[in-house]
């Protein structure tokens, strides 16, 4: 019984507000569809006006008074019915019935001439899901529901969906379903940017005598536009909501005294992934592609967005893809469809390991150490992160590696990484190298964190590298905190930098002479004196996945760095002058005691091959003194 009395006022509510009577009869004599008639000046002109307005008055006073009658005899009808209601158990809610619309409340609105032609009703938007952030619909409500200060400045990321859930609240108040101070009125957007001064002031006069009407006037940090307003925000029966971003509202609105009295402020955030996925689910319902794109795909979607596209915000990044891969000529769209095209759109390799660089990963560490001589426990550390890192053992939001090496110059810090970045990410040139001894002062703070962000957001995925860190100024070192713990970082705009597809180098050759001095080969000694020296702080060292010691390098080392960097010769000339230099040990050895330096490491071995070797091969070319078999046998003094 008790489901059936409350099924017949619910549906005794909906009658009422489906027929709108209360409001058609306030509005009985607004002209019909609230038609405006441009007639020509003078008399005729006028008797033309006035004539179309009494038709239009008449037409309207005639299908709201029908209207009304319909509402009153349905009234009577449902009386007539409650006995049926009491003996039968019908579950009938008020909820589902107003989805139909009402056929009065649109006729009872008062004229808003202006409004209608230069603004939207967001009620009309496409009515896709909104279930989280209640809180902040609700505060949104209370607001709107004060006799004063009844403003509100919403503040949120662009995606998030501020205007998906302003409609949501404008159809609620449509449908009777909000606060009663709201139900009945109006959410009309305005485009300040279509309007003109006085259109804008035409429109909020006509929203101040309707009196039930909200405007809503979204990004308000691209228009100059508080000036208009504020002459209009302490009038009661003026409403708006306002919606701008976090760093505008920092930055401008937060210090404007006039609009902060009247408004209040209601923080929107991005969803979690759970309701991302919910968003998305929906979205495909009603674009009816729900069969095309599987739970495993949608999932798909929502984890590579959040990881690879940083500067916007769930749900519209994980939308903007579902719009592109609709475009995908296949009846059902998997999750490899998903990693093809972000691959494609942020140049970052994803999706299951492919025979070929599981190989390269297996074997990476042996490829290292055939181009980085003497190294072997700086290579194993790489390595290993970067196989668990490609092969996902590991789900962090930190890069994915980052590393510290430590020792003198010349010993082959530099060389790792340019190996790393060649074997790793397809190419020497995917390392962005940064000197930090030009990060030596303060007022270089500022350079060097756009220079960095403009870089990651240039090449997402690459090697960054950071020569001599020691150098930089102790504020710059406090950046990379946060870079190395969280993977990201702001810039002065406000651009959210992501690091989570990089590898991290950084080098030092503080403790170098103390190293030489002392004879120290020890890790835990050398970063014991750069700690109590103050050089650089433990929380700092701490930050690494693995801080490196490079060794000097033994006699044997060096000659095969000699062997190395003579085989790269000859792979140079050959390419260019279809010639090459005989290399035997001899020569190598000669090379390997000259070119032998524990302060400098390989550096002098360098130069003693460009001033003995491709200095004499340059004048045996100019010279034409080439041998006919074309390799140039070289004999050097080991003095």
């Amino acid at each position: 019984m008790k489901t059936g009395i409350q099924s017949w006022k619910n549906i005794n509510k909906f009658v009422k507000y489906y027929f709108s009577i209360d409001g058609l009869l306030r509005t009985l004599f607004v002209p019909w569809r609230r038609d405006k008639y441009s007639a020509d000046s003078g008399l005729w002109g006028f008797f033309e006006g006035l004539g179309f307005n009494i038709l239009t008055r008449v037409i309207g006073f005639i299908i709201r008074t029908m209207t009304i009658i319909l509402g009153i005899i349905s009234l009577l009808l449902l009386l007539l019915l409650f006995p049926l209601f009491l003996i039968l158990p019908i579950n009938i809610k008020f909820e589902n019935l107003v989805k139909i619309g009402s056929l009065g409340r649109e006729w009872a609105y008062p004229i808003t001439y202006m409004l209608d032609k230069h603004g939207r009703d967001m009620r009309k938007s496409p009515e896709y899901l909104v279930i989280d952030h209640d809180h902040a619909i609700e505060q949104i409500e209370r607001t709107l529901s004060r006799r004063t200060q009844q403003n509100v400045l919403i503040i949120g990321s662009q995606g998030i969906g501020k205007t998906t859930r302003l409609a949501h609240l404008a159809r609620m108040m449509y449908r009777d379903l909000s606060k009663p101070a709201l139900n009945g009125k109006r959410l009309v957007q305005l485009f300040p940017e279509e309007m003109s001064v006085s259109d804008i002031e035409t429109c909020i006069k006509e929203a101040i005598h309707a009196k039930n009407i909200i405007l809503v006037i979204e990004n308000i940090e691209r228009f100059k536009i508080l000036g208009i307003l504020q002459p209009y925000m302490d009038n009661d029966h003026f409403q708006m909501i306002l919606t701008t971003d976090f760093s505008s509202y920092h930055s401008e609105f937060k210090h404007h005294s006039s609009l902060m009295r009247v408004a209040e402020v209601v923080e929107f955030y991005p969803p979690n992934d759970e309701v991302t996925m919910l968003y998305l689910i929906d979205w495909c319902k009603y674009n009816n592609e729900l069969k095309r794109f599987p739970d495993d795909t949608l999932a798909a979607i929502v984890i590579l967005t959040d990881k690879l596209i940083m500067n916007d915000y769930q749900p519209e990044k994980s939308i903007d893809i579902l719009e592109e891969l609709i475009g995908f000529d296949k009846d059902i769209i998997n999750p490899e469809d998903v990693e093809n095209l972000l691959s494609q759109k942020t140049g970052i390799p994803i999706g299951a390991l492919q025979t070929d660089e599981r190989e390269k990963l297996i074997h990476l560490e042996d490829v290292l150490k055939a181009h980085v001589i003497g190294q072997d426990s700086a290579i194993h550390a790489i390595a290993s992160a970067l196989k668990r890192a490609r092969a996902g053992v590991v789900d962090t939001k930190k890069p994915i590696g980052s590393f510290l090496f430590l020792g003198t110059t010349g010993v082959g810090k530099t060389h790792t990484a340019k190996m790393l970045a060649q074997y790793y990410f397809g190419a020497e040139h995917m390392m962005i190298r940064f000197d930090m001894s030009e990060y030596r002062q303060l007022d270089t703070m500022t350079r060097f964190i756009e220079r960095l962000g403009s870089s990651i957001e240039e090449s997402p995925y690459s090697l960054v590298f950071f020569d001599e860190i020691e150098k930089a100024h102790p504020d710059v070192l406090n950046l990379f905190l946060q870079i190395l713990d969280e993977g990201e970082m702001h810039t002065q705009a406000g651009r959210l930098i992501s690091f989570r597809n990089t590898i991290i180098i950084c080098t030092s050759n503080a403790g170098a002479s103390y190293m030489m001095a002392n004879n120290i080969e020890t890790q835990d000694l050398l970063i014991e004196h750069i700690v109590s020296q103050g050089i650089l702080r433990p929380e700092f060292i701490n930050r690494f996945d693995a801080t490196v010691l490079y060794k000097s390098l033994n006699r044997d080392s060096i000659k095969k760095v000699a062997r190395i960097m003579l085989n790269d010769l000859n792979k140079h000339l050959m390419k260019k002058q279809n010639l090459s230099i005989y290399i035997d040990d001899n020569l190598v050895d000669v090379l390997a005691k000259k070119g032998h330096d524990l302060k400098f490491g390989v550096r002098p071995l360098r130069r003693i091959i460009q001033n003995e070797i491709e200095t004499l091969v340059a004048d045996k070319l100019l010279m034409d003194d080439i041998p006919e078999n074309r390799v140039i046998h070289i004999t050097l003094s080991d003095e």
